[in-house]
C-alpha cells in the first residue's frame, strides 16, 4: 500500500485561518443580547408570579429565622414606639415587625424578609430623638415591605445567578452577565428606593399631620457625601439631593390636595 501525504489544506482538522466577518460578529452579538433579554424577562415574570403566591403570613413563617427576635436594645425604644404608631395605618402590611440593632457606625437601615428591620448604631446616633425623622426612616422600610421589594430583590438575584450559571457554565460569561446583572439591579433598586421614600412621606404625613424633619437623614447624607452627584447613577440608591427634591415636590402635592 502506497502512502500519499495529504496537504494540510485538505485535512479535516486543519484550520483555514478564516476570520469572522462583520456580519457574523453582528449575529453573535445579536444572539447574546436577545438571550440576555429573554433571561431577564423570564426572571421578571417568574418573580412577579411567585411573589403573588407568597402571602405575608407565609413569608413570615418561611423567613422567621432571619433577623431573629426583637433584641430589646434600649437604643431602639423610640423606634419601637414610633413603629407601633405607624403600623396601625391601613397601607402598612400586617407583618410581625421586629427591630434589631446592628453594630455599625454607618447610618443605615434595611428590611429583612419575614418582617425584621435592622437599624445601625450609626443611624441611631445620627437621628437622635427626632421622632419625625425616625418615623420617615421606618416608613421608608415599611414601604419596602408594602411593595414586597425584599422578596423581589432576593428572587431576582437568585434566578439571575442560576440562569447565568446555566448559560455560561464555564464562567466565560461572568463579565457580561455580571455587568448586565449590576445594571438591572441598580436601576431597579433606585426606583424601589424612590417609591419607598414616597410611601414613607405619605405615611408620616397621614399619621402625624406634618413632615417637619423627615428629610433630616437625607440632608445629613448630602452634606457628608463622598462622591459627586452624577456618580449616583451607578449606585443602588438615588442621590440625597434628588431624593430631597422628589420628597419636596410630593409634599407640595399632598398639601395642595389637603387644602383643595
Amino acid at each position: 500500500m502506497k502512502f500519499v501525504q495529504r496537504r494540510l489544506g485538505e485535512t479535516a482538522n486543519a484550520s483555514s485561518g478564516r476570520k469572522l466577518t462583520g456580519r457574523e460578529y453582528l449575529r453573535i452579538v445579536l444572539f447574546v443580547v436577545l438571550g440576555l433579554v429573554f433571561i431577564n424577562l423570564f426572571v421578571w415574570a417568574t418573580v412577579e408570579v411567585g411573589v403573588r403566591f407568597i402571602s405575608v403570613e407565609r413569608e413570615a413563617v418561611l423567613f422567621s429565622f432571619l433577623g431573629g427576635e426583637d433584641d430589646g436594645a434600649p437604643e431602639l425604644e423610640l423606634y419601637r414606639d414610633t413603629l407601633e404608631k405607624l403600623r396601625t395605618h391601613p397601607s402598612v402590611l400586617p407583618y410581625p415587625y421586629r427591630l434589631f440593632l446592628v453594630e455599625d457606625d454607618r447610618p443605615n437601615a434595611f428590611a429583612v424578609m419575614g418582617g425584621a428591620i435592622g437599624i445601625t448604631q450609626g443611624l441611631v446616633e445620627t437621628l437622635g430623638d427626632d421622632e419625625i425623622a425616625v418615623a420617615f426612616l421606618l416608613g421608608h422600610e415599611l414601604g419596602h415591605f408594602a411593595h414586597r421589594d425584599h422578596l423581589r430583590g432576593a428572587g431576582r438575584a437568585l434566578l439571575l445567578a442560576g440562569c447565568y450559571s446555566l448559560f455560561f457554565p464555564q464562567g466565560g460569561g461572568d463579565c457580561v452577565s455580571g455587568m448586565t446583572y449590576e445594571a438591572i439591579i441598580t436601576a431597579y433598586s433606585r426606583r424601589q428606593e424612590e417609591q419607598a421614600d414616597l410611601f414613607g412621606l405619605r405615611l408620616v404625613y397621614d399619621v402625624y399631620g406634618h413632615t417637619d424633619g423627615a428629610t433630616r437623614l437625607l440632608e445629613r447624607l448630602h452634606e457628608d457625601r463622598k462622591i459627586p452627584d452624577w456618580a449616583y447613577m451607578f449606585t443602588t440608591h438615588p442621590g440625597p439631593e434628588r431624593r430631597i427634591r422628589l420628597l419636596e415636590n410630593a409634599l407640595e402635592q399632598m398639601e395642595a390636595e389637603a387644602t383643595s
